[in-house]
């Protein structure tokens, strides 16, 4: 089976179909989550199930596309030249804002972090995943080149060990993050938000 049988399926099935299995691989990780589970909280049969969706690894790549779809369509990401000049900073910390409060009300948003951050992930579905972090790196690659061009961010050790620094502490906060979102109250996700604003600005502003 391929991702296209799912479109097959009625609509308020499918819908119904990827939440739960969003809200499984969520909370369970991809070892642990149940294809039993799932297909019973869908009220659909073994063999139904079967017949649009082939395997585990088959269904965690059909909701990770789902997911990374509905979250890019409400979530604004600024364009690299949006960080020219003096905007550099505002740009950044707007934006981290903006994922802090995608985080406590966009379910979708964070069903889709604890799933690229599940463990235990087979090989043959962990394409998806390295798809996501492929295109933040490259984006976050020419926002650094912005900043480096117009003065906003450092620009004494080589970019690509820059991007490389940069995206790993971002990642780092990102997981960290995700699998605190429910045990923060929406004042401590601020706080944290303008943490890491303030964490950013002291490894990539100019010193001199």
């Amino acid at each position: 089976m391929t991702a296209g049988d799912l479109t097959r399926m009625p609509e308020e099935r499918r819908r119904r179909l990827i939440g739960e299995a969003s809200r499984e691989f969520a909370d369970s990780g991809y070892e642990h989550a149940s294809l039993n589970r799932i297909i019973r909280a869908c009220g659909m049969s073994k063999s139904s199930f079967y017949h649009f969706v082939a395997s585990k690894a088959a269904l965690f790549d059909l909701v990770l596309d789902e997911l990374r779809t509905d979250v890019a369509t409400q979530l604004s990401i600024p364009r690299p030249e949006e960080f020219a000049g003096e905007r550099f900073w505002s740009t950044a910390e707007a934006f981290l804002r903006q994922l802090t409060e995608r985080a406590q009300t966009d379910e979708s948003f964070t069903a889709l972090g604890r799933m690229v951050y599940a463990t235990g992930v087979p090989t043959d579905a962990q394409g998806p995943i390295r798809a996501i972090f492929v295109v933040a790196e490259e984006w976050l690659e020419a926002v650094l080149v912005v900043g480096r061009r117009d003065g906003a961010i450092r620009g004494d050790i080589p970019p690509a060990l820059q991007t490389r620094l940069v995206f790993a502490l971002l990642r780092t906060l990102d997981e960290w993050a995700v699998s605190h979102v429910g045990e923060l109250a929406p004042a401590a996700m601020g706080e944290l938000a303008e943490a890491q604003g303030a964490l950013l600005r002291r490894m990539l502003q100019p010193t001199g």
